[in-house]
């Protein structure tokens, strides 16, 4: 049949590739709120008035930024912390914006965004009922007061990739903030700086135990730290995590970030303030300072309203005077208490501005007497009702909070070392059996079996031996 053996041609279409998706890319917007007084409370992400508060401001930018240039690019704000500004009085908001770059979107200008943003908040001035400080706005570290010694050009920002979803992670973006002590501040060094910072992050979370749920790191900003030519740092990193098991937190990325800088000390070439280093507001204090283990430990939080901080360099004199001053008279307090059998000791873990905010720690023998009631009652009636610490600094806001108490583990070298150790006193001791049976069975042989009339008997002596 010959029509079966016309062979048939089929045009086949190449298979259109799906266009790329949008990626997500962040920006800093900081800002100060002359009427929202600053609280201790508002440090701690997870209390009801953080929650609140950011959530209300997260509004009111959004709905700025949905009505701006970037119109549907733009996904939304989060409020990444909250600071006490110059004045007490005053609060400092950080947040972290989004947006996609789309194709049809126009390029990200950051100085062309805070021309946007002074014009709809009225100059600078008001944010639905919050009153701004005018010079405060800063967009993605752009600020108008800032001396233009820089070229004019913008800083294009590396997008935070999204690698594809895998198994039910969502990825989810974390700011780390730390502080150089070696690299003084220079914003003509930005592009330079900025790209080795990113690698040695990418580095180090790339090499870490969190390595699977890594996606990428992004720089935002440099900043100067006040009364220091020390560099702030403010990044953006992305982790594929489960959302909904909430396995991963910011915890983890803290730890770990500590553990790959030697206790967030050293970043490559980099030397860092460990006190600065910052994951999603957290920051963990150091409950382990001369501390006996099995000791209880609870966790201060006050305000001293009659004194101001004007120099949060650890290093400085000012900042050191007065560390040891309020340590001495936590010591003090507790030494007088009738507490003073099983307290240990007191341990002030940083000061913070407005008008000095004190976070200390306490620890005291696991005793039935001591509870977080005790403790409290003996911080307030020490201090005249949470009015006065010793004779000098004045209270307000304080808090108590009972610490975990830790759990030492040892090291998995250690538990081989142990194993080792007792799988070798075993073989000695088996081998000291054996000889003493070899010996008792020698021992045994020198007697001499003898037959007389009376008998069988074993003499001690070998009687070939006498005679």
């Amino acid at each position: 049949n010959e029509a079966s053996l016309i062979q048939t041609t089929t045009s086949v279409k190449p298979t259109p590739q799906p266009p790329p998706l949008p990626k997500d890319i962040p920006f800093t917007v900081n800002f100060t709120a002359t009427n929202l007084k600053y609280t201790m409370d508002m440090a701690n992400p997870n209390s009801p008035k953080f929650t609140s508060t950011a959530r209300v401001m997260s509004a009111l930018l959004d709905s700025l930024l949905k009505k701006s240039s970037l119109s549907t690019a733009f996904s939304g704000c989060s409020i990444s912390s909250f600071r006490s500004a110059s004045s007490a009085e005053d609060t400092t908001v950080n947040a972290i914006c989004i947006y996609k770059n789309n194709t049809a979107t126009t390029t990200f200008n950051r100085m062309s965004m805070y021309r946007e943003l002074s014009e709809k908040t009225n100059g600078i001035t008001q944010l639905g009922p919050y009153n701004l400080d005018r010079n405060s706005l800063y967009v993605d570290g752009y600020n108008k007061a800032m001396p233009l010694t820089t070229p004019v050009v913008e800083v294009p920002i590396n997008p935070v990739t999204q690698n594809p979803v895998q198994g039910g992670l969502q990825p989810k973006k974390f700011t780390i903030n730390f502080t150089l002590t070696n690299l003084e501040y220079n914003s003509e060094a930005y592009n330079q700086t900025k790209n080795l910072i990113e690698h040695l992050l990418d580095q180090l979370f790339k090499n870490s135990s969190i390595k699977d749920y890594y996606s990428s790191c992004s720089v935002i900003q440099f900043r100067p730290v006040s009364s220091s030519s020390h560099t702030a740092v403010d990044s953006v990193c992305t982790f594929k995590v489960d959302t909904a098991a909430k396995a991963f937190s910011k915890n983890a990325v803290y730890e770990e970030f500590l553990n790959k800088t030697q206790g967030g000390t050293l970043l490559g070439n980099y030397t860092m303030d460990t006190a600065s280093i910052y994951v999603d507001g957290y920051h963990h204090l150091d409950t382990t300072t001369a501390v006996p283990q099995g000791s209880l430990a609870f966790q201060y939080f006050f305000r001293i309203v009659n004194q101001n901080l004007l120099n949060e360099d650890h290093s400085s004199k000012e900042y050191q005077d007065m560390l040891k001053e309020i340590n001495n008279d936590m010591n003090k307090l507790y030494q007088k208490s009738h507490l003073n059998d099983s307290f240990e000791v007191c341990v002030v873990t940083g000061l913070r501005k407005g008008s000095v905010l004190v976070d200390c720690n306490c620890y005291f023998k696991n005793r039935p007497n001591v509870n977080k009631k005790t403790v409290e009652q003996s911080f307030i009636q020490g201090t005249l009702g949470a009015n006065w610490l010793g004779d000098k600094f004045e209270l307000n806001e304080f808090t108590v909070t009972a610490l975990e108490q830790q759990k030492h583990e040892l090291p998995f070298w250690a538990i081989i070392l142990i194993c080792l150790a007792v799988l070798m006193v075993l073989v000695l001791l088996f081998l000291l059996c054996f000889l003493l049976a070899f010996c008792r069975r020698r021992g045994k042989g020198s007697y001499q079996v003898q037959q007389s009339a009376a008998g069988v008997y074993f003499p001690h002596l070998d009687m070939r031996k006498q005679y």
